[in-house]
């Protein structure tokens, strides 16, 4: 009992704070004396059952939403090298041994959402306020209405167990998304809203986790305007930035994407450009192209849809650089898939339900036979 308690109250603090402070708080005051290495192995012996634990998850309760959102992104976790890495002195005296580098973890998240409808106008204004600047009173009915039962997920590409093939981390978070939204609105009467960015291989993946759901796809605002940046510079003196890019996100606001795209190639074909910087030009444009059909941002304001993916942005820092890029942290492939199964389930308010799940388990384990035995109740003695 001593053992199971010291796994489920160390892992309950290693998820929100480093494996030396956790050690150091239960010796302060449990007085447990613990290392460091024990708790990472607790850490992932305690994640192995968390796979099972969510494939028979209860049912997501609906909420009170209008809509579902469902979101994707990637963040990188500092990863160590490998011990079959060569050490220093197998480099030449020119180059150092390579520097540690990450690996991509794939974070989505999962809500429902009630409609907030805005004007461009609205966009701009909080899109170019300065900090300096006071916020506008808002109107409580206009306040920003918060995610409702947001969840999140993560995992890294790993290798399988028993040299099977390798667990890819977007057919882990995508088919979870897929199931959240099923869960959430089973009788499919809510549109979903689907907000990332343009990476290709993202969509196509939420494309086959939401099936024949209908859905509205919307390409992340913030992203498009760092695309229009880029352009501002080239076409664009450093005094008119600002005013210019008024223009542009006003004319994306409402829905011309294909009369601005249609205008920076005029411009690249009347100015003096260099061919590095026709190149971006061009390749701006193509980006716009290909995601034509999920920036019509001026029916996605009147529907009181996001337009910008600021949940998944913050659930990355959340569940990953919060925890897992603190300074000088670098994690195994198993280390780091262990806290980040972890930290989820503790995120999403799961950890009482998984330590239960996880008590009748081993229960199971030790005493495979207890449910042969039916209990009887014996009748006291009654005192004369």
């Amino acid at each position: 009992m001593h053992s199971y308690l010291w796994q489920e109250w160390s892992q309950a603090l290693a998820v929100h704070f480093s494996f030396e402070q956790v050690a150091e708080v239960l010796g302060n005051l449990l007085g447990w004396k613990t290392g460091v290495s024990a708790l990472e192995r607790a850490n992932r012996a305690m994640a192995e059952s968390a796979a099972d634990y969510w494939r028979q998850a209860p049912a997501q309760p609906a909420p009170e939403g209008e809509f579902l959102v469902v979101s994707a992104d990637g963040k990188g976790v500092p990863m160590r090298k490998p011990a079959t890495a060569p050490s220093i002195q197998a480099h030449d005296g020119h180059r150092g041994p390579a520097k540690d580098g990450k690996k991509m973890a794939i974070v989505g998240a999962a809500y429902d959402a009630q409609a907030q409808v805005r004007t461009a106008e609205d966009v701009l204004q909080s899109l170019f306020r300065s900090p300096l600047e006071p916020k506008p009173p808002a109107d409580a009915a206009e306040a920003r209405k918060k995610p409702i039962a947001k969840a999140v997920r993560a995992s890294l590409t790993r290798p399988a167990a028993n040299d099977g093939p390798e667990i890819n981390a977007r057919d882990v978070v995508f088919p979870w998304l897929g199931e959240q939204v099923r869960q959430r609105d089973p009788a499919g009467l809510k549109p979903v809203v689907v907000v990332m960015d343009g990476q290709v291989c993202l969509w196509g993946d939420a494309r086959a986790a939401l099936g024949e759901r209908t859905r509205v796809e919307i390409l992340d605002f913030l992203h498009v305007t760092e695309r229009l940046w880029e352009l501002a510079h080239l076409f664009d003196e450093p005094a008119q930035h600002r005013l210019k890019m008024d223009g542009y996100v006003f004319m994306l606001l409402n829905g011309q994407v294909r009369e601005l795209t249609a205008w920076f190639r005029h411009q690249a074909k009347a100015r003096p450009l260099s061919p590095a910087d026709r190149k971006k030009v061009e390749a701006v444009c193509g980006y716009f192209e290909n995601n034509w059909g999920r920036m019509r941002y001026d029916e996605y304001l009147a529907a009181g849809y996001p337009i910008a993916s600021g949940v998944i942005e913050g659930a990355c820092r959340h569940v990953v650089k919060d925890r897992l890029e603190r300074t000088g942290m670098h994690w195994t492939v198993d280390g780091a898939q262990a806290m980040l199964q972890l930290r989820c389930i503790a995120i999403n308010q799961q950890w009482e339900g998984f330590t239960a799940f996880r008590a009748r388990r081993e229960s199971e384990r030790l005493y495979p036979h207890n449910t042969l035995y039916e209990v009887e109740d014996w009748p006291m003695p009654q005192a004369a």
